[in-house]
């Protein structure tokens, strides 16, 4: 109604639901589907939120694997183009498309486990000193 009174309406393809619990909670629920206006919403175990993945157990590790991905890609295409490039223009470069990642919500990543931050440190590890 709310939505309906502000004329706003609800992208069914956008919209995700999801239940922050333990596992062992989740594991003895069972989570209907939301049925908003016209739109059906089933419960999913991720959502996208500002490009931060949380899951319904708020440990992080997918947004940590997609964090890693990107950083491996960018570190990959850039060494592939690092002998066309100065010093100034390749540590720009890396710090645009790698640390940036690296960096960007950390704050959420607080108190996550010492194996997913080593995860993450691996890649300011290899990146190259130009």
């Amino acid at each position: 109604m709310w939505m309906t009174t502000n004329f706003l309406k609800l992208n069914s393809e956008k919209t995700e639901l999801i239940v922050m619990c333990s596992k062992s909670i989740r594991s003895t629920l069972t989570l209907p589907d939301l049925m908003t206006g016209d739109c059906l919403i089933p419960p999913s175990d991720k959502a996208r939120n500002l490009g931060f993945i949380f899951d319904s157990s708020l440990r992080a590790e997918s947004q940590v694997s997609k964090v890693c991905k990107t950083a491996f890609y960018n570190i990959r295409n850039i060494s592939q183009v690092r002998r066309f490039l100065n010093v100034e223009f390749a540590a720009t470069l890396v710090q645009s498309c790698v640390l940036s990642h690296l960096d960007y919500f950390n704050a959420l990543l607080y108190g996550i486990p010492k194996r997913l931050i080593n995860q993450l440190q691996r890649y300011q590890i290899q990146l190259p000193n130009w």
